[in-house]
């Protein structure tokens, strides 16, 4: 397989969260890491900045780094042109939201938050103090699709501020297109509001899907966002806190080069979180085109296992992530915890949909970033402890 070529065990699974959160016979399938590792280049990066002392505060030429190596990701990848110096570093997407929403909206402004999502989105507005608006998601012909109308509605009626936009979609996995998106950019323009684009994960789009940034869908849509992006979810470095905050708004630029609170977050940058990213932007493309042809794949494996020995869960192959998400509301006895149901009996441990909100009743969230032989087990699992409960 291709990624044993490069160097990469997919059987390689340390003592990180989602395996040790729930004792050893847990399969860890919660936490959004994958068991690859990272990229040999960014092992390299690494052992190369601790034995050259390249571990204290972050200096300015590896910032610089990042921040070209990030545009040039965008450029080589997307056809988005990013200045350089329109980035800024954060150490994660949760410190960028906090700081957009306490220094780009007024207080009395609701958040708005397409649902079901990540549930720290939700959790980061009531911390500070704010509304949060629920949207809803739809489906047509099996796809997840945002509620233009309750966009709409959450900015005309509720007064909403600003919209949390995650693409590719946490936890559904679902990639939105460029008329999607101008949709909404079109209604957020009508309302003089704001949008959070958090695009994560958008390396780990899937052909023949397209990754398109928000900002880059017009003029427009450049002036009312900002963007965070990142090497963490694709080259599993999360741990290492390093994220790029796009402004493509000049006046946002003015402002978070003005107030310290903003500009001081770089200090919370990890350095070797800031040397792994720029190196994975530079030279991490053939590892991560190994790991998304191995995610495809495993992704087929789940969607064949449950239409053959699983047909009442519910399940879309992802546009993009690892992250599969399971509805097991037609099952009687499990529906209301099933994320609970699967730890106990399974020993299978995942996360339970109701977390991320409105819509995910009756859902687990399940991280496939495993081996084939760990998947297949996990999969087991959950299809014997289910088999003899009631549908319908």
């Amino acid at each position: 397989m291709a990624i044993r070529k490069i160097g990469v065990s997919p059987d390689f699974k340390p003592a990180r969260l989602k395996w040790s959160e729930f004792g050893e016979e847990a399969i860890g399938a919660g936490a959004a890491e994958m068991d690859f590792g990272t990229a040999p280049v960014v092992r390299d990066a690494l052992h190369e900045a601790m034995e050259a002392g390249v571990h204290g505060y972050l200096p300015a030429g590896i910032a610089a780094e990042v921040r070209g190596s990030s545009a040039r990701w965008q450029w080589e990848s997307y056809g988005w042109a990013v200045d350089p110096d329109d980035i800024r570093l954060v150490p994660d997407t949760v410190t960028a939201l906090s700081l957009v929403i306490d220094h780009f909206t007024e207080p009395a402004m609701p958040i708005i938050v397409p649902s079901p999502a990540y549930p720290r989105f939700v959790g980061i507005a009531r911390t500070l103090r704010r509304a949060v608006v629920p949207v809803g998601l739809t489906q047509e012909q099996g796809r997840y699709r945002y509620r233009i109308d309750e966009i709409e509605d959450a900015f005309e009626r509720a007064g909403g501020g600003l919209l949390v936009l995650c693409n590719p979609q946490n936890p559904t996995g679902f990639v939105a297109d460029a008329n999607a998106l101008l949709e909404i950019s079109k209604v957020v323009a009508r309302h003089a509001g704001r949008v959070f684009a958090d695009e994560l994960h958008g390396p780990l789009v899937y052909a023949p899907r397209n990754h398109v940034p928000y900002a880059s869908l017009s003029a427009e849509s450049a002036q009312h966002s900002i963007t965070v992006v990142s090497a963490s979810k694709a080259w599993n470095l999360s741990g290492l806190k390093c994220s790029e905050v796009i402004l493509t708004n000049s006046l946002d630029k003015e402002r978070w080069d003005r107030s310290d609170r903003l500009r001081l977050s770089v200090n919370a940058t990890s350095t070797l979180g800031a040397v792994a990213a720029a190196a994975a932007y530079t030279s991490g493309g053939p590892w991560l085109d190994s790991i998304r042809n191995y995610l495809r794949r495993n992704s087929s494996i789940i969607d064949d296992f449950i239409k053959s020995d699983m047909p009442e869960v519910g399940y879309r192959a992802p546009d993009a992530t690892f992250l599969a998400w399971l509805d097991f509301s037609g099952i009687r006895g499990l529906s209301n915890d099933p994320a609970q149901y699967l730890l106990d009996r399974a020993r299978v441990a995942v996360l339970d949909g109701r977390t991320f909100g409105p819509g995910g009743e009756g859902f687990v969230r399940f991280n496939f970033a495993t081996s084939r032989r760990v998947l297949v087990q996990a999969l087991e699992r959950m299809q014997k402890s289910v088999k003899s409960l009631p549908r319908g």
